[in-house]
């Protein structure tokens, strides 16, 4: 006899939820609120979210999954919602013998994804053109500062959106990296939120290139009155280096940052691995932008 709890196989799976998420007390604020802003996204509305976890079988699970890439979302986002959320908060029903299986188990096998999988970074072709489209464009040429310096450092898009004039040192030449901001929905409203990097090891000083260094000079001589007048303020940090045109807020990261600095900075990454932390730490000593991916996949227009 399994003595299974029917009291707690009587809850839904909203409700399932959010005591899952609860005991994840060493889940960084944002990814936390990342899956709570997916969970509440593509299941907490659906019918599944209101069944009680007895009833939920694993054609439910398929059907959330197929909604799911039927809308456009990527087997690599299935895969998160799958391993990071679903999978483990049914898990944890089963662990408390209030069902007898997780329905989720072998759920994947429709949505094959390999996160090593060899992804084309920028040519140096591709990569100007990106730029001088930056740059002469009347909408987008306001993201054109933070772009050439993502080229020139490999910052993370969070690491560039969070940098300060604090974190900024012209006379000895370095950026010194230890915070980053996220842009997310919280209760309904998107806002940016300060947390820390991504790894331990992207707490790191850079050495700018000549090229970011004249970049950066430029942007304080014609943004470092705003920046420090501006008055934002998020989550105690200040006096931030890249403004939207009102200078009333952090720029916001449309389409044309949403990116990975590995898929731009390519040159580095064949050398060095996929993590720009390491990246960052050899930019101004290599060739810049001599095209590979991070995957150490050559981009033969280069040679």
């Amino acid at each position: 006899m399994d003595h299974i709890d029917t009291n707690g196989s009587s809850i839904t799976l909203n409700e399932l939820f959010e005591r899952y998420i609860r005991t994840k007390k060493r889940l960084k604020q944002n990814v936390k609120e990342n899956y709570l802003l997916m969970y509440n996204k593509h299941i907490k509305a659906d019918y599944i979210g209101n069944m009680q976890i007895k009833t939920i079988s694993k054609m439910d699970i398929l059907n959330i999954y197929d909604t799911m890439s039927e809308s456009g979302l990527s087997n690599g986002s299935i895969h998160i919602m799958h391993n990071n959320i679903l999978f483990p908060t049914l898990q944890l029903a089963v662990d408390n013998n209030w069902i007898r299986k997780n329905s989720a188990k072998d759920c994947l096998k429709e949505y094959p994804y390999d996160p090593l999988i060899k992804r084309e970074a920028l040519t140096l072709k591709e990569q100007n053109k990106f730029t001088e489209f930056l740059s002469s464009d009347k909408v987008y040429a306001k993201y054109f500062p933070i772009v050439s310096l993502i080229l020139e450092t490999a910052l993370r898009r969070g690491e560039a959106l969070g940098l300060t004039w604090d974190n900024v040192d012209l006379k000895s030449g370095v950026l010194r990296i230890e915070h980053q901001l996220h842009y997310y929905s919280v209760s309904g409203k998107y806002c940016f939120k300060a947390g820390s990097l991504k790894t331990n090891h992207a707490n790191r000083v850079i050495p700018l290139s000549k090229e970011a260094l004249t970049l950066l000079q430029n942007i304080k001589r014609n943004e470092y009155f705003n920046s420090i007048n501006s008055g934002i303020e998020i989550d105690g940090y200040k006096n931030f280096v890249f403004l939207n045109s009102r200078k009333n807020n952090v720029i916001i990261p449309r389409a044309c940052l949403k990116f990975d600095s590995s898929h731009l900075h390519a040159s580095l990454c064949g050398i060095f691995g996929s993590n720009s932390g390491y990246i960052a730490r050899y930019a101004p000593f290599i060739l810049p932008k001599a095209q590979t991916n991070c995957d150490i996949h050559l981009a033969e227009s280069n040679f």
